[in-house]
């Protein structure tokens, strides 16, 4: 990446602007969290008797939703299933449900992986802790921060309930930044014009681009231009 930056550097010439930005850092992938079976482990999503395979399958085969509180679906996102909210919802909004959302946050903080005695879970965010100003109906009500070396496994975004709670990553695919925790994945910005001091974030990238051309920001847009000075 720092031979294309530097060939695109010697097409552009020093008058051009160049800025080169990543929203997210990466962490190592080697272990998977099976969320559901957590889940089901502690009580909270809750499977009845399970057909010959049905195990293997996903979409929370054999669920009891009559009597499940919570379940997993995405990286690293835990619903609750809300009365009034979810189709067959056994959770009661307010005090129940606020209860419930500490108790699994606390329970996976605590969590150990028994391989290494090492947390693997660095902390349990509320969904509008990490979603400021998403749509209500699609923020997640708790979603999980993996430590370096964790993420959820490849079957919790489908909603499977696998036997084991800890799986190893086989896969090519190593990295990622999916469920860690932003705290400890930030992006990089640099550019070949002065920034303005401070700490830049992804949503200043729009208001920068519009007052480099000239364009008026508009007043609902949040962020700031991060270039010091005018083109």
């Amino acid at each position: 990446m720092d031979a294309i930056v530097g060939e695109v550097l010697e097409h552009v010439g020093p008058e051009t602007t160049v800025l080169v930005i990543s929203d997210h850092g990466f962490h190592s992938y080697r272990t998977g969290l099976n969320v559901n079976t957590w889940l089901r482990d502690h009580g909270y999503l809750v499977q009845g008797p399970l057909q010959p395979g049905q195990e293997q399958a996903d979409f929370f085969p054999g669920v009891d939703w009559s009597r499940s509180r919570a379940y997993a679906l995405g990286t690293g996102q835990i619903y609750v299933n809300l009365r009034g909210r979810e189709g067959r919802g056994a959770v009661n909004p307010g005090a129940e449900y606020d209860a419930l959302l500490d108790a699994i946050a606390r329970g996976l903080e605590a969590e150990v992986d028994p391989a290494t005695g090492e947390h693997f879970v660095q902390k349990v965010y509320k969904g509008p802790e990490v979603f400021a100003g998403a749509a209500l109906e699609r923020m997640p009500d708790l979603q999980i921060a993996f430590r370096d070396g964790y993420r959820t496994s490849w079957r919790t975004p489908l909603g499977g309930i696998p036997k084991e709670l800890l799986e190893p990553n086989t896969k090519k695919w190593s990295g990622d930044h999916a469920a860690s925790d932003v705290a400890d994945t930030p992006g990089i910005i640099l550019a070949t014009r002065r920034l303005r001091p401070g700490d830049p974030a992804i949503i200043d990238l729009a208001p920068t681009a519009l007052t480099f051309f000239g364009v008026p920001v508009p007043d609902e847009m949040r962020g700031h231009p991060v270039l010091d000075g005018s083109p």
